[in-house]
């Protein structure tokens, strides 16, 4: 499908990468799509500025890593340049302190790299949004945790679904209920149905079948439409997401929508993960795995605060 910009303009691209390769992949993906013309390339940051500013693109794919200026400098020096352009932040980790400093540089939208073609057409003409307001979520609550109901709450929102439900994996890999939204969210889900366990299991994005629509029914989750997708994060399963459609409605929405929130909240998660392991390691004794020093201080200073606790 070809992508235009307002009034049937093509969009003006300049890929800004220092690796060659990376510039002829999208150059190559692209390839396709009549309503995109690649105008130039750049192979560092102080180059895509100068660039920028001749060619005055639509759209800047900017590279986060690159020499003599990063991309996070060059997009605040093209923001200040070109109020108006368009751009999206080209990064090589699914890192979320990268992804932030440059939406917090300018950026208007990221997009990973090596991700499908559908969410690089996404993030360069402009509709996906949703996802970089979710990520802006998602990263304001991640320190503190969350991540599952906040993209419950998202997903039903975004999608009109009945309801949205996450499930996150045990280290057995048995899946739990860890969030539920909607406006019919059923509280008998507390089990994955088959259609969550298949999307985990199979690790793909998966429709419910009749059975399996049949199931969230005697379930008390009626629905014309249900998928579920996988979480996966650092080449590991986390768990799923599920989204039902309500009986009113006859088409399901945008899966690739529910894909690319799915891939958000699972780095999120992951780093929800990581950030409790840290917490965990540096309160144990290393050779003896009991609580140190570290950890009966903090319990400690609680304890002065709330007089009704005890220290343990």
């Amino acid at each position: 499908s070809a992508y235009v910009c307002g009034g049937g303009r093509m969009l003006r691209l300049l890929i800004c990468d220092d690796a060659p390769d990376a510039r002829e992949a999208v150059k190559v993906s692209l390839a396709e799509q009549e309503g995109i013309e690649v105008v130039g390339e750049a192979e560092r940051g102080d180059e895509a500025v100068s660039a920028a500013a001749a060619l005055r693109p639509d759209v800047i794919l900017m590279d986060v890593k690159m020499p003599v200026l990063d991309g996070i400098a060059a997009t605040k020096r093209i923001r200040d340049l070109l109020p108006r352009a368009r751009i999206v932040a080209y990064a090589g980790s699914d890192d979320i302190v990268d992804v932030m400093a440059m939406l917090e540089a300018g950026a208007d939208a990221y997009c990973l790299k090596g991700a499908p073609l559908w969410e690089l057409e996404r993030a360069l003409t402009g509709a996906s949004e949703p996802l970089v307001r979710l990520a802006h979520s998602i990263a304001r609550s991640t320190s503190g945790g969350g991540t599952a109901d906040l993209v419950a709450r998202e997903l039903a929102d975004l999608t009109g679904a009945a309801f949205a439900a996450i499930y996150l994996a045990s280290s057995e890999g048995s899946l739990s209920l860890a969030a539920l939204a909607g406006p019919t969210a059923p509280e008998s889900l507390r089990s994955a149905p088959n259609v969550v366990a298949r999307a985990y299991s199979e690790l793909r994005l998966v429709e419910a079948d009749t059975h399996e629509l049949g199931e969230l029914y005697r379930l008390g989750a009626a629905c014309t439409q249900a998928i579920a997708v996988p979480l996966i994060a650092d080449a590991q399963a986390l768990g799923a997401v599920l989204v039902a459609l309500p009986p009113s409605v006859q088409a399901f929405g945008d899966s690739e929508l529910v894909a690319g929130v799915a891939d958000l909240a699972a780095e999120s998660l992951a780093n929800e993960r990581r950030l409790a392991l840290k917490h965990a390691k540096a309160r144990r004794d290393a050779l003896t795995g009991l609580a140190n020093k570290r950890a009966f201080d903090e319990q400690l200073a609680k304890g002065l605060r709330d007089p009704s606790s005890e220290a343990k």
